[in-house]
């Protein structure tokens, strides 16, 4: 029995020594911040300014400005980026009805192409996405559901712990025909 446990222990500290070699030779865990303004549109078969849920914008052409808010708190974990993402999108008022969205995501990525002081992402994941229309009458309509991002981060590296870029979205929903494409002009800060 003792030499079980001994054969335990032996290999328990080389699985520990070999995990905390290669975890020293890795780069260390870096945390940065993103924030986005840009536009958004919602995809349906009537464009990307079509139908919103049961009410057409396309007959509104003055009222379409869709004003987008984002924002990320990311991880990079050697290769990977690991982010929590959300958005916030709000159409112009028309004289019954406003109506917004807001996406709550978990995302993963990878760097692309990285080239002096360009860097490209690619991300994807999994959500909760809400749509809420409200009406001069007083009504809200509230839809959830689950979203699937996907996101580009083109990146231009000002220095080494701040960055500007193009961060396009889409996020493609189940239900309500409410999947959206967004584009942010973003700034970054790394940790």
């Amino acid at each position: 029995m003792k030499h079980v446990k001994f054969n335990v222990r032996v290999t328990a500290f080389i699985l520990f020594m070999t995990f905390f070699s290669s975890a020293q030779q890795e780069e260390e865990p870096r945390l940065s911040l993103s924030f986005g303004v840009g536009y958004f549109g919602f995809l349906s078969s009537g464009g990307v300014y079509g139908d919103y849920g049961n009410v057409s914008f396309a007959n509104e052409p003055d009222k379409q400005t869709q004003i987008n808010l984002s924002g990320d708190v990311a991880l990079r974990l050697d290769e990977y980026i690991f982010s929590f993402y959300l958005g916030f999108g709000l159409v112009d008022p028309i004289p019954y009805k406003q109506a917004n969205y807001s996406e709550f995501n978990i995302t993963a990525g990878k760097e692309l192409i990285s080239n002096k002081g360009f860097v490209l992402e690619g991300h994807f994941g999994i959500g909760y996405f809400q749509t809420k229309e409200e009406y001069s009458s007083g009504t809200i309509e509230t839809w959830g559901n689950v979203g699937f991002p996907f996101r580009i981060k083109a990146n231009f590296y000002l220095s080494k712990h701040f960055a500007i870029g193009i961060n396009p979205n889409a996020n493609f929903n189940l239900g309500q025909n409410s999947s959206i494409l967004s584009v942010n002009l973003i700034s970054q800060i790394i940790f």
